[in-house]
């Protein structure tokens, strides 16, 4: 008879755990304009039930969506809208012209976008930890991504890597929301660290 606390039974709850929070997640973010507050509580539950072994998954994840619902819409809302009218410039301007200089402010605006998606990505973290305002939480994360840009790239390798692995195995959307942020809320807590200690 298997033994709830063995090794493997606990494997599997991890699996588990990974899987069930990653549903919550994509469940949370099919209206769209909750992608922001279904996020925040993605990192909420990582960093406290998936990392922290403190309390019950689902529970946890509608602390975080309830909690900071109304700072992580607005965030998204902002960078979201931001990032349509990008895209939309971009498409203009692959339409209406192929010379030097519609190449080079096409460039400028995919560095506006990757610095749009950086200030998500530090974003929203910063409304679960702390209790700022929306435009210093912006101003922190636009500082945080030039400052650690190495992180800001890896956590963008990360997320275009397991974009590549969902498109070639579709099923591990499954688990992939919520491994890619236990390895990013690993990283960025150690990085928070440093601004709570100092």
């Amino acid at each position: 008879m298997l033994r709830w606390d063995n090794p493997f039974m606990a494997l599997l709850r991890g699996i588990l755990n990974y899987v069930l929070l990653s549903l919550l997640w994509i469940l949370f973010c099919i209206p769209l304009l909750t992608i922001g507050a279904s996020t925040s509580a993605l990192y909420h539950t990582t960093r406290k039930f998936l990392l922290g072994e403190e309390g019950y998954l689902f529970s946890t994840f509608w602390e975080g969506f309830r909690k900071n619902f109304k700072q992580s819409t607005i965030l998204w809302i902002i960078l979201a809208a931001a990032g349509i009218l990008i895209w939309q410039d971009i498409r203009i301007m692959r339409a209406i012209s192929d010379a030097t200089w519609s190449y080079v402010l096409q460039y400028a605006h995919y560095l506006i976008a990757f610095f749009l998606i950086s200030v998500f990505l530090y974003g929203i973290p910063q409304i679960v930890r702390f209790n700022n305002n929306l435009r210093q939480i912006i101003k922190n994360s636009a500082l945080m991504s030039i400052r650690h840009l190495f992180s800001t790239i890896f956590v963008m390798v990360l997320l275009v890597g397991g974009a590549i692995v969902v498109w070639l195995l579709p099923i591990l959307l499954i688990t992939m929301p919520a491994l890619l942020m236990a390895f990013w809320s690993r990283r960025l807590e150690k990085l928070f660290s440093k601004y709570i200690d100092s």
